[in-house]
């Protein structure tokens, strides 16, 4: 067998992630959904960085619309939540200001492949496009800005495949895939992975590509990530973009880790806009924000 890079660091962290989650299924069996989410958020919450704070529960904006039910990644060093002081509590949904959030899980006990009911692959999606599309309403930070306060006055060229540097991130997990519900036949890696190249393509059509998920971890032994093809060649690119398309990987045993990894990438490389501290307190004392003032990014003079 192959040893993987920094010593197996991801075989290895796939095999602790198994273990977790066969240690907590020991006690809850995952009879219901939430009990899945509830422990990938203890799982996040032990690997990722005290930055960044994992939750159940919606992103929401300044109308209070609100989208996704399932995990979300927010920054916790920015935004301090009314969960804040629970411990490790996660049956408590909280809501996340788009501005805040970060990455969007829809977690999925079995996914079904085929069909659109709530366990289906179409309707993860659909869950994963909703959140996206409200993020988007919040303000784009360029690549290359260095303060959320203060706009970049330097143009960057845009690597393949990047186009802001806080793009939202959308994410679609399961632990066991079965091509339809109820179905009781058991799918190879190799099945999954054919019945998802064909799927995809049909549920990505009638859909908005700007919207589309960003990772899909199918089991443990599937991944999709979006990847650029040049060349004859697949490279892989952490975020869905004008420039990507879908590309499927069979790795016996490796998803988990290879997923987290995905995370660590993303967590890497975003860099959030200004919070939207200046409207709530502006809404909260019934007094007009000032334009230009510390509730938005100072104009660059060479643009005045």
């Amino acid at each position: 067998m192959k040893k993987l890079l920094y010593n197996d660091y991801v075989r290895r962290l796939s095999e602790k992630m198994t273990r977790r989650f066969d240690e907590i299924a020991a006690v809850n069996n995952y009879e219901f959904g939430s009990e899945l989410e509830v422990a990938l958020c203890q799982i996040l919450s032990e690997c990722l960085p005290q930055k960044y704070g994992v939750c159940r529960g919606y992103v929401v904006d300044a109308n209070g619309n609100q989208c996704g039910d399932d995990i979300q990644v927010f920054a916790q060093d920015r935004f301090f939540t009314l969960r804040s002081g629970l411990g490790r509590d996660f049956n408590v949904k909280e809501q996340i200001p788009i501005e805040a959030a970060i990455s969007y899980i829809e977690a999925k006990h079995t996914l079904c492949l085929e069909g659109e009911g709530s366990s289906s692959l179409f309707k993860a999606w659909a869950q994963v496009e909703n959140v996206k599309r409200l993020c988007a309403q919040r303000d784009s930070l360029k690549i290359g800005s260095w303060n959320p306060y203060l706009e970049c006055p330097v143009e960057f060229p845009l690597p393949k495949g990047f186009t802001i540097q806080n793009p939202m991130h959308g994410v679609i997990f399961a632990r066991n895939i079965s091509l339809k519900e109820n179905s009781k036949k058991k799918l190879s890696p190799d099945e999954i992975n054919a019945i998802i190249q064909r799927r995809i393509p049909e549920i990505a059509s009638i859909s908005n590509k700007s919207y589309w998920p960003d990772l899909i971890i199918a089991g443990d032994s599937i991944v999709v990530t979006p990847s650029i093809f040049e060349a004859g060649e697949m490279f892989f690119n952490p975020f869905v973009s004008n420039d990507t398309d879908y590309g499927t990987r069979v790795v016996p045993g490796l998803a988990y880790g290879i997923g987290f990894t995905c995370l660590q990438f993303v967590l890497d490389w975003i860099r959030l806009g200004k919070l939207p501290f200046d409207r709530i307190l502006a809404d909260a004392l019934d007094i007009s924000r000032i334009e230009g003032g510390p509730g938005g990014p100072c104009k660059n003079p060479g643009n005045s």
